[in-house]
Order: C-alpha cells, then structure tokens, then sequence
C-alpha cells in the first residue's frame, strides 16, 4: 500500500490510496514530503476542551468530530451529529467519556458552542490549505 503525507496548516494528513486520510501528526512530531493530491470526501478532526464536572470543577479533554466535504461548494463541513468526547475525569470533578460525549451531541448543553469551535479548527484548516496550495 502506497502513502500520501498532504501538509494541512500545522498537521501532516497522512492518506492511503484512494486518499482517505489514514492519521494526523502534528508537523512538530514528524516530518515528511508534501503531496498536493489532499481531495478527500471526508475526514476525521478533533481538539482539546475544558469540560465542567457536576461540582464546578474543570477537568480536560477533547472533542471529536467528522468532517464532510462539499465539493460543489468547495466547502468543509463539521458533521453536526458527529460531535463525541473524551474527558480526564477524576475523583474532583466526577467527569465521563460518556458523560462528556452526552454534553456536546446533538441536544447537549455545549452542543452549540463545541459545533462552533469544531467549524471554526475547520475553516482555518481549510484556509491554510487553499493557502498553501
């Protein structure tokens, strides 16, 4: 099987052979030849959020989410139904991946905002990659 590495503002999105993208470094961590064919249907994305415990106390983790491609468009999409988590809950702040996944999915208190973030990580990917093309 042959790889792809395609350079998407700071991360390297490596893709197999129908250029679906297979993972994502940070540049920092690898480096690697930059191949211009990034044209995917969809891909996977995610970034750290700070979630609140039933007490008040803060603990961290991240969301992810997919990513849809209109091609009429040209436009990147957050999949609004996508949008699940992970937390670093411990004994303060009592939190749960399940817990956390239930605040940020469709009808969830930070469902919104978390759509909002995770729209706007995509639109500066997007941006640094029709700048860099």
């Amino acid at each position: 099987m042959n790889f792809k590495v395609k350079k998407i503002g700071q991360y390297k999105v490596i893709l197999d052979n129908n250029n679906d993208p297979i993972d994502v470094w940070d540049e920092e961590d690898m480096s690697y030849d930059v191949n211009e064919d990034f044209d995917p249907d969809s891909w996977e994305g995610e970034m750290e959020w700070e979630f609140v415990g039933d007490d008040g106390e803060p603990g961290y983790g991240g969301v992810r989410y997919t990513v849809v491609v209109d091609k009429e468009q040209n436009k990147a999409f957050v999949d609004p139904k996508s949008l699940n988590a992970w937390c670093n809950g411990d004994g303060n702040n009592k939190l749960t991946d399940e817990w956390c996944t239930s605040m940020v999915q469709t009808g969830g208190e930070l469902h919104d905002e978390a759509l909002l973030a995770a729209q706007e990580d995509v639109d500066e990917v997007q941006q640094n990659l029709l700048n860099f093309c």
